[in-house]
């Protein structure tokens, strides 16, 4: 029962109340009856607002207490990331439409392991100047980033230059085409641009967006799975979302040559294996 339908009754019951005592109580003890009602009724509203505000001030305690953890996360995963790479300038805001620092660090996490010789990024961003930062710190490696927005597209080619990373990393500025994929067709990044010899160890998904189709990460591993070697991990960001997260379940039906494991960030992440 929600509050204002408690004091809705609660006032109906003391009209009743009210008009019985004045119809059936003696004259001489009508007054102070209506006075020790009305005491009593003013008691049981002000403890019910009592309660009610001290439910509200916990619960709105408890979210603030939430989002403080969550933003103490994400400045420890940025501090994991600057202790990272050795970056030259002011990098691009995280957060929002952007990559969150945790999964940024989970990025790197995976790049130090896997130490890539090439990783392809679907939607570019703060991840291309991340990934290309630590390929320039390594010494090793080059990026491949989609990106089918054009103004997206230059502007992270004006952010590579501004940090000085142009050679390790490739905008394939390219557009959403038709693909048809189990009889079903798809707006999906022209992988034709993609050479056929080349074999990636790391692929990010965090595009295209997910207003454009239902599902419409989908095709990511059905047209990339060949140019992926035996040990690629893919990760995928924005998977607390219903729909991201049927597009893993059916890649894990549909791929048994690959392990999937969740990941608690801020939006929710999951890698995939490919089973050596």
């Amino acid at each position: 029962m929600t509050q204002p339908t408690k004091y809705v009754l609660l006032i109906v019951l003391y009209l009743l109340v009210s008009i019985s005592f004045i119809l059936f109580i003696d004259q001489d003890f009508t007054l102070p009856a209506l006075i020790l009602l009305t005491g009593l009724f003013i008691t049981i509203i002000f403890l019910l607002g009592i309660r009610f505000l001290s439910q509200k001030t916990e619960k709105k305690s408890l979210e603030i207490s939430n989002e403080i953890s969550a933003s103490y996360h994400q400045v420890e995963s940025l501090f994991s990331i600057y202790s990272a790479l050795e970056i030259d300038n002011i990098l691009p805001p995280f957060r929002g439409w952007a990559i969150s620092p945790d999964f940024a660090a989970l990025i790197l996490s995976k790049m130090k392991e896997k130490n890539p010789e090439y990783v392809l990024e679907c939607g570019s961003g703060i991840s291309t100047i991340l990934i290309a930062y630590f390929m320039k710190n390594n010494k090793r490696g080059h990026l491949y980033s989609f990106e089918h927005n054009k103004q997206y597209a230059k502007a992270t080619q004006k952010r590579l230059k501004k940090h000085g990373l142009e050679k390790y990393a490739t905008i394939l500025d390219t557009e959403l085409i038709d693909h048809t994929i189990n009889d079903n067709s798809w707006k999906w990044y022209d992988a034709k641009q993609l050479k056929q010899d080349l074999k990636f160890d790391l692929v990010m998904i965090d595009g295209p967006p997910y207003q454009l189709q239902e599902k419409a990460r989908y095709p990511a591993l059905p047209l990339l799975d060949n140019y992926l070697n035996p040990g690629a991990v893919i990760l995928v960001d924005d998977c607390s979302r219903e729909q991201d997260n049927e597009v893993i379940n059916d890649w894990i039906s549909e791929f048994e040559n690959y392990d999937s494991q969740w990941f608690q960030t801020e939006k929710g992440a999951y890698i995939l294996t490919k089973k050596v």
